[in-house]
């Protein structure tokens, strides 16, 4: 029985071109997949004269950039389109997720089956119940566990991938009768032919046959050998279950197609030859032995050269499978070869003998033209005589090998008198002589070469010229050799050499003193014409005893003539020896136990003597002693030349003695205050540097809460480290509450002013209350106080702590005059509303002394200080008019206040 499988393929976001654009579109959205039923929605982008979609069935329009795909099968959309009237296209995949059904299946116990719910996807979910009856249940390919018998049972399974839930049903039966029994191989490549089944059950009828067609077999292990890729199918049946098992293999043949060699080629000795001529296939690699005579042992068809017969083997490799064929390359022996160069050069007159060396020895050497062969000797070898160049031809022949090879034969001559002049010459040392001969057409000539022996003989011209220049040093043979072509010619002369005397001088080497002079003397006899150089120096430069006063090391050459006219040469050399001097220390402070080199300069030749106070010094003659002394002590040095004056010279070593650090001591300050840290090396000289980066001797510290302040001394010998911690007080607050709480007071008014702070009372030292400035009240923390100062008057208290700190608090408190309220007019009519001018309302502290009105006349009509007119003057009602009221104050600090103002009585 054949079973579907279900296939769902997820296409990657790839972008697919039909056709390639140089322009800006393109579809923003690429490849998809949906589930069945959905839609896609398609975009292209660009500026197009004309666009078309197709295929268009399944799209909301053909000819928009936008359209929504609704396909029911995968389907590939092309967007065509004309831009800047060029025709290009771009395609998309949208691939449509379709589960397909299983059918309804029947099988025999023990059976295996494998179930195919699709393709495996990336994070997908795989379903399958019942459960029990499956090897897994979230896995792609389950195996049905059928050991047991069931009826038909309903299995359910699906996938959920890519945001599609994909089900469905088939029924399932386990008949109670054992299954047939066969084996068959996994899908494969092979080489040979395969076993593809296995072990036969007796009870067990196998069917076989192929696709293509054209095999068939009743064995359970039939033995395969297909040329093309074949499909064996199996059908097995039972006689227990009456169900048939099917299964089937795939085998692909991978064998390398037949080489198809050649037995054997032959080739003439010497040349090569392609030896195969097989069709390279990409898949299959090539591998030739031996590959020593080969242009490419990789090559399928490589180039052979072979000296001798030789049988080459080709293999070609398949995957694991390999094919083999063979080639014998068989050489015919045929060598030729003039043992002369390809020019020989032959003297006019001479003889010339010509050489050959041939192969196989029975084959004869043909020479052409006859022309001057004089005599042979045996087979290949001949003798010519030539009067004129000539190029002369040989061949060899063996079976249907042939070989030819020539020589060109170059006839040659010599000018006619070589002789050297002058013959045989006597000069003295240093002096040259010019080695030469008669002139001649050197056109006639073209080949002619020159060599002169000996080699090293002093040449001032090049060795291979027709003359030559030379200054030989001792008496010489010289030998000049004339090539031209195949002659040679040897011309012989000696130069003999008057060697030149040494001219001895008195002192020859000696050594003097910057600024003194010594003279120089020749001992030789027989000498004249004195020359000295350089002459700078000299005292005199054409005598035999010059006096010598060089600023420098010099070395003096004098020339003169002997008694033969030849030169003679001498010298002398006079070194200057430097005043001696001493390299004493430039740094002369070190710390105890540190080594110093008192001197670091040896002057050559000198003997030193050292002094010193140091009681631990000893070391007096060492040109370079090293001292470490313990106090500060003075070393002289005195320097003896052999050359020169003494020299003596002095150095003091300081020696720095340990310092001893102090710093302030620790210190305790109020908030916001500073103070002065100090530190003190005991006099030593080195820096000191505070933790703050200060530098110095003392620092201002103004810290903001307790700090370590640390100092540093440091010196070329030693680094101390002292400290002072200053401690940083509590900050701490006061403040003012008044009682009452109010901040105005009336003039003459006594308030309370109580002092709010967090400290104690017992960490309380001093309480200072001051008014405007001025001390007011005790040293309590409650006072009492009465303003009498009108407008803002500020308060002030200072706390002073155990611990010296001091903080302050402050308060305003406005102080109000006091004041009345009159009415500025009034009806004293007798109905009960403003029948009576009076104060309504005092604010304040404050003493109505008077209360005094007057008519416009300056009459007094009303003078009582408690006020209540009832505008009659002696029982008399007074008119309406506008009347002067004049009211005295009484003020609670001891003043008064008078109010003028004016009142209208109004009847």
């Amino acid at each position: 029985m054949l079973y579907k499988k279900l296939r769902f393929l997820f296409i990657p976001f790839l972008l697919t071109f039909l056709s390639t654009s140089i322009f800006a579109a393109e579809i923003l959205l690429g490849d998809t997949t949906i589930c069945a039923g959905t839609e896609a929605q398609l975009e292209i982008v660009g500026d197009f004269a004309t666009l078309q979609w197709t295929p268009e069935e399944t799209l909301s329009c053909d000819n928009c950039p936008n359209p929504r795909a609704t396909p029911s099968q995968t389907t590939t959309y092309t967007a065509t389109f004309e831009e800047e009237g060029i025709i290009s296209s771009l395609s998309i995949t949208v691939e449509v997720f379709e589960l397909q059904a299983l059918p309804d299946l029947t099988i025999c116990k023990g059976t295996e089956v494998v179930l195919d719910a699709g393709l495996t996807y990336t994070n997908a979910n795989y379903t399958w119940s019942p459960a029990s009856l499956f090897s897994c249940t979230d896995c792609p390919n389950p195996t049905i566990l059928n050991s047991s018998t069931i009826s038909s049972t309903q299995v359910v399974y699906g996938i959920d991938a890519m945001g599609c839930m994909l089900r469905d049903t088939f029924d399932l039966t386990i008949l109670d009768q054992d299954g047939p029994l066969f084996s068959i191989i996994e899908d494969n490549t092979f080489c040979d032919s395969v076993d593809i089944g296995g072990i036969m059950d007796v009870n067990t009828t196998y069917s076989w046959s192929s696709e293509p067609t054209g095999f068939t077999s009743s064995l359970a292990n039939p033995r395969v050998n297909p040329l093309v890729e074949t499909t064996y199918y199996l059908e097995a049946t039972t006689t227990g279950c009456a169900v048939t098992s099917m299964d089937s293999v795939t085998l692909i043949p991978v064998l390398p197609e037949p080489l198809a060699l050649m037995d054997s080629i032959r080739i003439c000795e010497g040349d090569s030859i392609s030896i195969s001529n097989v069709v390279p296939n990409s898949e299959i690699r090539y591998e030739w032995m031996p590959d020593l005579t080969l242009s490419d042992a990789m090559d399928p068809n490589p180039l052979a050269f072979p000296s001798s017969d030789q049988l080459y083997e080709l293999t070609a490799y398949k995957g694991l499978c390999e094919s083999k064929d063979t080639i014998e390359v068989l050489v015919t022996e045929i060598a030729l070869d003039i043992m002369e160069s390809d020019t020989a050069f032959v003297c006019l007159g001479n003889d010339q003998p010509l050489t050959v060396n041939s192969r196989p020895g029975t084959s004869s050497v043909q020479w052409t033209p006859a022309t001057f062969l004089a005599t042979t000797t045996g087979d290949n070898n001949t003798v010519i005589q030539p009067t004129e160049n000539i190029t002369y031809y040989l061949s060899i022949t063996n079976g249907t090998c042939s070989l030819t090879d020539s020589i060109h034969v170059r006839v040659d001559s010599l000018p006619g008198v070589q002789e050297i002049m002058p013959q045989d010459t006597t000069v003295c040392q240093g002096e040259f002589v010019i080695l030469r001969s008669p002139i001649f057409e050197t056109t006639s000539y073209p080949l002619i070469s020159y060599q002169w022996e000996p080699g090293e003989g002093a040449y001032q011209t090049g060795d291979s010229l027709y003359n030559v220049v030379v200054i030989p040093s001792d008496t010489t043979d010289y030998q000049r050799i004339t090539t031209n072509g195949g002659c040679v010619d040897t011309a012989y002369v000696t130069v003999n050499i008057i060697p030149v005397d040494e001219i001895m001088v008195v002192p020859s080497d000696t050594t003097i003193c910057v600024g003194e002079s010594v003279q120089l003397q020749v001992t030789s006899p027989g000498l004249s014409d004195f020359v000295w150089m350089p002459p700078e120096t000299l005292s005199c430069s054409d005598c035999d005893d010059p006096v010598a006063a060089p600023i420098a090391t010099t070395e003096y050459m004098v020339a003169a003539n002997d008694a033969n006219g030849c030169p003679a040469m001498g010298g002398a050399t006079v070194n200057i020896a430097p005043i001696p001097t001493l390299s004493l220390p430039t740094r002369t402070t070190i710390c105890p136990g540190e080594l110093v080199v008192l001197n670091s300069s040896i002057y050559p030749g000198g003997t030193y003597g050292w002094t010193s106070n140091d009681p631990a010094f000893t070391d007096v003659s060492n040109p370079t002693p090293s001292v470490s002394p313990a106090m500060t002590a003075t070393y002289t040095a005195e320097i003896t030349s052999p050359f020169c004056a003494d020299v003596e010279e002095s150095v003091t070593i300081e020696v720095i003695q340990p310092a001893t650090l102090t710093a302030s001591p620790d210190a305790t300050i109020c908030p916001n205050e500073s103070i002065t840290l100090n530190a003190d090396a005991s006099g030593a000289q080195g820096t000191l540097v505070w933790s703050t980066g200060e530098v110095g001797p003392s620092i201002v510290a103004a810290p903001f809460a307790t700090t370590d302040y640390r100092v540093t001394f440091s010196n070329d010998c030693e680094t101390l480290t002292a400290g002072t911690r200053v401690t940083v007080e509590d900050p701490f607050s006061v403040s003012i509450i008044p009682v009452p709480g109010s901040l105005e007071v009336n003039l003459g008014e006594t308030i309370e002013l109580n002092l709010n702070t967090l400290i104690s009372s017992s960490e309380i030292a001093e309480i200072l209350w001051t008014e405007n400035g001025e001390p007011v009240g005790g040293s309590t923390e409650t006072v009492a106080i009465t303003p009498s100062i009108e407008g803002g008057n500020v308060y002030v208290v200072k706390v002073t702590t155990t611990q010296g700190c001091s903080a302050e608090g402050f308060i305003t408190l406005f102080v109000i005059k006091p004041t009345v309220v009159i009415p500025n007019a009034f009806t004293p009519n007798q109905d009960g509303l403003n029948d009576e001018l009076n104060i309504v309302e005092i604010v304040g502290n404050v003493v109505v002394n008077s209360f005094v009105i007057f008519d416009r006349w300056g009459n007094k009509v009303f003078d009582n200080p408690d006020g209540g007119w009832d505008g009659t003057f002696n029982g008399k009602p007074m008119p309406s008019d506008v009347y002067v009221l004049l009211v005295e104050l009484g003020l609670p600090n001891g003043g008064s206040e008078s109010l003028k103002g004016e009142v209208t009585l109004i009847r």
